[in-house]
């Protein structure tokens, strides 16, 4: 092969490039040189301003000598000068030139504060109105904005409970002023001290005390006034009102001034009207469901009063009744319609159904942390099964419960499922959506409490509830984010609980959802160390639990345990019963547990029932079964709630029943005296002895019947009358039957937690012989 040729090719080639690329070029050169028609701007100028840098002024204008000429730009250039609030006008001349236009804005300014005054002001520091105005000695003259800052003076005045301030603009107020005066007349501060109601027969005014924001402190501590406030109260009491079917109400206010209206008095004037009731109820558009079934769902009847939270809660039953069968996309409002007759109306409700529908795919969102299936874990629905609103709004719930994400009724946050607003409306499967927002799942508790059975004490608890057993840090980073050993939705919870007569250190790990199940798995260690007055015990062990909820109300669980038990330091002389259990003791047991709850709420019930029987057998150095079973039920008493259904008093009975074999030692046997159990004796002073000394027994039956009343309208003190009765037996019998008779104060401090605060005095009316009585028995507590 010749090389001349391929090097004769070679730099053709290189020519041909070469080429291209000088035309390019020349291209390109010939377009940067292409004339335009648009006018050039050949000079920037500014003109009228004295005070302020030209310099200055020309740094807020984008328009530029030798850039081309756009009107937009210069009226931008107007606004953002106008912004800057250093001058009355801004003008724009345009001349045209050889060179092309020359642009002049031309100002006029504002002159600067040369002093700024407040007089008057002695209840708020003139740095704070500096503060609140934003004004200084330098700043352009503002005029209008003076006016505006002397108003909001004013209204810093009223938020401080100055109803009767006035703000004078006394200079700065006219062009060409370089002082701005502000004359302050401050007048009293008024304070809240009385609030009364007028008209109101529903319910009295004390209840009515308790929905309004503008009263004194606990009734007595005046409060500084605020119209807002009673503005809001207003629309907090009609709204009140219309819930219970007073429609027409009208509220009113009339304020009482004090001579030198340093106090006042609110009268909240109220015309009720009548209270509505249902004259009749109709469905129109309804379908797949006759009219009579859906009215036997409701709870308004023809006849009963008009409540707006039961004409919201039947809307929903008649809704979920559709969308429970796979309608959800049923649309379902309630028409209230007034009749001629005064006080009725008639209630229709208008449906519009579809068609039923499946659920598609479980999408989540907004996790961070959470694993998606944790989240899938708490659904009620499953892709291909039939679509339920029921289901989907338990779901819902569910990840309420579950405390791992944020939930904020005040504004509004709380984890949703939905149907997915991407859907299709008329596809037969529809997408749910599930929203959550990661919450602060660990904590760091501290409390401190004193009761009549166990002394005073404190507690110091580290709880994550959103822990992952294997979720091992893989960086610095993991650890710093608090992303290591989180997001399985398991529970780690460390406790310690020092005090004068109990000492307590655990760890207990917890496993929601075992394999993704609707079964629990709960494990922990412990140290317990109690001082009683027969002996010392110390327990060092360990506990499994298999749990699951079979239905909202049914639960049950099946425990294992294990316990190293050391009894010490007895009481002399030493019963024989508790010599046989000094120094260490073994034990290892299996146990079931199943319970039936139907009440309210757990901490405060005021109808319903409780049920728990419990089982186990008991292994180690003693051989024994051991069975027990406890029930509570409450009652409303009918006609002594207020109309509005606050202000219950609650009937309460407790039963309890506790049946072991012969060979229980003495630290697992049964005792009774003192606060939960026979009030009117002392923790564990009742029950058979042996030389002096409470040894338990293996027999007890416990009974307690309570009378609730509220005594203030809040329901956050009452009083409680009771009657205790029961006894604790060697063996299954009875042989001395113990009664107390009793009352105490029951007192709820929000701020506290849920659990009130216990007081109560006993009075033995039937004991045993050796029983040891005590009259007060209590309990307080606070946690943080």
């Amino acid at each position: 092969m010749s090389i001349k040729p391929m090097m004769g090719a070679r730099t053709a080639v290189a020519s041909f490039v070469l080429g291209l690329v000088l035309f390019g070029a020349t291209s390109a050169s010939a377009q940067d040189v292409e004339p335009t028609d648009e006018p050039i701007v050949a000079k920037v100028e500014v003109a009228g301003n004295a005070t302020i840098a030209t310099e200055r002024i020309l740094s807020k204008i984008k328009t530029h000598a030798g850039r081309p000429y756009r009107e937009e730009t210069v009226q931008a250039d107007v606004r953002r000068l106008y912004k800057e609030r250093w001058f009355y006008d801004v003008a724009v001349d345009r001349s045209s030139t050889s060179e092309g236009i020359v642009v002049t804005y031309r100002v006029i300014e504002r002159p600067f504060i040369q002093e700024l005054k407040f007089i008057g002001n002695k209840k708020i520091k003139t740095d704070k109105l500096m503060e609140e105005t934003g004004l200084r000695k330098g700043k352009a003259m503002d005029p209008g904005l003076n006016r505006v800052m002397a108003k909001r003076i004013e209204q810093l005045y009223r938020d401080k409970g100055y109803p009767f301030a006035s703000v004078e603009l006394f200079e700065g107020g006219q062009r060409g002023d370089k002082r701005v005066v502000f004359k302050i007349t401050e007048g009293p501060k008024t304070k809240v001290k009385w609030i009364t109601f007028e008209g109101n027969e529903f319910v009295g005014g004390a209840r009515l005390l308790t929905m309004v924001k503008a009263k004194p402190i606990l009734g007595v501590i005046p409060t500084k006034y605020d119209p807002q406030k009673v503005d809001l109260d207003i629309s907090g009491l009609i709204e009140y009102y219309r819930r219970f079917g007073f429609l027409d109400v009208k509220v009113g206010r009339r304020l009482d001034w004090s001579e030198d209206r340093d106090r006042i008095k609110i009268v909240y004037v109220i015309d009720e009207g009548p209270r509505y009731k249902v004259n009749s109820i109709a469905f129109a558009g309804n379908k797949a469901f006759p009219e009579e079934e859906l009215i036997d769902k409701l709870t308004l009847t023809a006849g009963s009063e008009v409540q707006g939270d039961k004409l919201t809660a039947d809307t929903r039953t008649i809704q979920d009744t559709y969308g429970h069968s796979g309608y959800i996309h049923t649309v379902v409002n309630a028409d209230v319609r007034y009749r001629d007759e005064p006080g009725t109306v008639d209630i229709v409700y208008q449906v519009r159904e579809d068609f039923p529908r499946k659920v598609g795919e479980i999408r989540v969102v907004g996790n961070e942390i959470t694993k998606s299936r944790v989240v899938r874990q708490y659904m009620d629905l499953e892709p291909g099964q039939q679509a339920s609103t029921t289901e989907l709004r338990k779901s819902q719930q569910n990840l309420v419960e579950t405390r791992l994400f944020q939930v904020d009724p005040q504004s509004g946050t709380f984890p949703t499922v939905s149907w997915d607003p991407a859907n299709d409306p008329e596809d037969e499967y529809q997408d749910v959506l599930v929203n959550v927002e990661e919450a602060q799942t660990g904590s760091l508790l501290f409390g401190v409490g004193v009761n009549s059975n166990s002394g005073f004490g404190g507690s110091l608890v580290l709880h994550e509830r959103n822990f992952d057993l294997f979720r091992f840090p893989r960086s610095l980073s993991d650890l710093a984010s608090m992303r290591a050993f989180r997001g399985a939705g398991q529970e780690l919870r460390l406790e310690a609980v020092p005090g004068t007569e109990v000492q307590r250190y655990s760890a207990t790990f917890r496993e929601p959802r075992l394999f993704g199940t609707k079964y629990s798995l709960s494990t922990s260690g412990y140290f317990y160390r109690r001082i009683y007055t027969q002996y010392d015990e110390e327990r060092v062990g360990g506990r499994f639990s298999l749990g699951r909820q079979f239905t909202k109300t049914i639960g049950g669980s099946l425990t294992y345990r294990i316990d190293q038990i050391n009894i010490s330091d007895p009481q002399q002389p030493v019963a024989p019963d508790i010599a046989d259990t000094l120094g260490d003791n073994f034990l290892t047991g299996v146990g079931a547990t199943l319970s039936h709850d139907t009440r309210d709420s757990h901490m405060n019930p005021t109808k319903g029932h409780f049920i728990e029987t419990s089982v186990e057998q008991l292994f180690g150095d003693y051989d024994f079964p051991k069975w027990g079973i406890e029930g509570r039920q409450y009652w409303a008493v009918p006609g002594l709630q207020r109309g509005d259904g606050s202000g219950k008093h609650v009937i309460s009975f407790v039963g309890e029943l506790g049946i072991a074999g012969d060979n229980i030692p003495t630290f697992e046997r049964f005792f009774a005296g003192g606060f939960g159990s026979i009030r009117g004796f002392e923790f564990r002073g009742v029950g058979p002895t042996q030389l002096g000394t409470e040894v338990g027994g293996r027999f007890m039956m416990l009974t307690s019947a309570e009378y609730y009343m509220p005594v203030t309208a809040d329901d956050n003190l009452g009083l409680v009358f009771f009657a205790d009765a029961g006894t604790v037996e060697t063996d299954v019998e009875i042989t001395d039957y113990r009664v107390a008779l009793g009352f105490g104060l029951r007192v709820r401090i929000p701020q506290m937690g849920p659990v009130p605060l216990a007081f109560d005095f006993g009075f033995p009316v039937s004991k045993g012989p050796e029983d040891d009585e005590q009259l007060f028995s209590f309990f307080l507590g606070v946690f943080r």
